[in-house]
């Protein structure tokens, strides 16, 4: 099984195998957050599906030494923000 810093690293090289257990790994944690901030679950649903869109368009930009999950909370924020 490979370590998170193994598939963030993976996943930045545009691995989608790898970007998809990530989303696997951080989509309860991160439905959570954004359910929380938006107050409505299908809104939270839609919003959650936009930050992974928007987190694999960039993942170039994505500097696996600094944690996955900080990246995509960020992003999940930053949606929430503009919706």
């Amino acid at each position: 099984m490979d370590s998170p810093n193994d598939l963030s690293a993976r996943a930045a090289g545009g691995d989608r195998a790898a970007f998809a257990e990530l989303m696997r790994q951080t989509k309860t944690p991160l439905f959570r957050f954004v359910r929380r901030y938006v107050g409505d679950e299908q809104d939270a649903w839609d919003l959650l599906q936009d930050t992974y869109a928007a987190a694999w368009i960039n993942i170039r930009r994505y500097d696996p030494v600094r944690p996955f999950e900080a990246w995509i909370r960020t992003i999940a924020l930053n949606k929430c923000r503009d919706w």
